[in-house]
């Protein structure tokens, strides 16, 4: 099969957790026999090259003058990024038949592929809920800006007029089908893939006597940190030979939008 996989994320330029999962998705495919390009951003010129049989495609977002004037009002560089994507696919649609595009749904970077592409509908495109904007959105109590409010429009719309739904979990299938109005059985779950041969335990390491506990992930209301916080000194009070560990990026989601960070610390003094 022809797979193309469309994500704004693709190591080495970032490494969050969607460029991380369509790299393992990418690698996976070549390794069972399937041609696979990613289209994906790039800081720096547009350029292809082939990295462990995938081949990646980086584009910039496309500029349409003046539209940066509008910031305030609608996601520019996302719906450039959109407008990078669809012509991307397109120049690969002349090289090859592609059998099936996948893309994610948080950024809708999809949506100017499937505003423009009509009646057409092959080759078939998948859209992968890890999380849209708005569930983060409300996880996090946010209050939403104008561009927010569009960025959210735009995702809708990819997520609607895609031909195949997949969920990581039934959780965020049923989240987003109740939500949006449909059936969750419109939604394929389907895990996420893991590299075994790359995570996998350190034989080297020797036991200890204390447990540790690893959070990892950025310190935000939605990834459950704050219910965890809280329920360390509950298990403390049961196992004194705990150790709990967080590692990852800080954000403003504490209270006054402050550091949730600082706030956990405070909390757990």
């Amino acid at each position: 099969m022809n797979i193309c996989l469309v994500s704004y994320e693709y190591p080495p330029e970032t490494f969050n957790g969607i460029g991380s999962y369509t790299r393992n998705l990418a690698e996976a495919l070549v390794a069972l026999g399937e041609y696979v390009d990613v289209v994906t951003f790039t800081s720096k010129e547009p350029h292809d090259y082939t990295e462990n049989g995938v081949h990646v495609r980086r584009v910039n977002p496309v500029s349409i003058a003046g539209l940066w004037r509008f910031d305030a009002l609608i996601p520019s560089k996302m719906i450039g990024f959109s407008i990078a994507v669809k012509n991307k696919i397109t120049e690969i649609a002349r090289e090859k038949k592609l059998d099936i595009i996948e893309g994610p749904d948080i950024r809708a970077e999809l949506f100017w592929y499937l505003w423009t592409r009509a009646g057409r509908r092959k080759p078939p495109v998948v859209i992968k809920l890890h999380t849209p904007s708005y569930v983060v959105q409300r996880y996090n109590f946010k209050s939403l800006k104008s561009n927010e409010r569009v960025q959210n429009f735009m995702e809708k719309y990819a997520i609607m007029r895609a031909d195949y739904l997949t969920s990581p979990s039934q959780s965020m299938a049923g989240v987003v089908a109740a939500d949006y109005g449909f059936s969750p059985q419109r939604v394929k779950v389907l895990l996420n893939p893991l590299d075994t041969d790359t995570f996998r335990p350190d034989e080297s390491l020797k036991p200890r006597d204390r447990i540790n506990i690893l959070f990892t992930g950025r310190t935000e209301k939605r990834k459950g940190v704050i219910p965890l916080a809280h329920a360390i000194p509950m298990i403390l009070a049961k196992v004194q030979n705990c150790e709990f560990i967080f590692v990852g990026e800080d954000t403003t989601s504490g209270k006054g939008r402050a550091s949730l960070r600082e706030e956990l610390k405070e909390y757990l003094r």
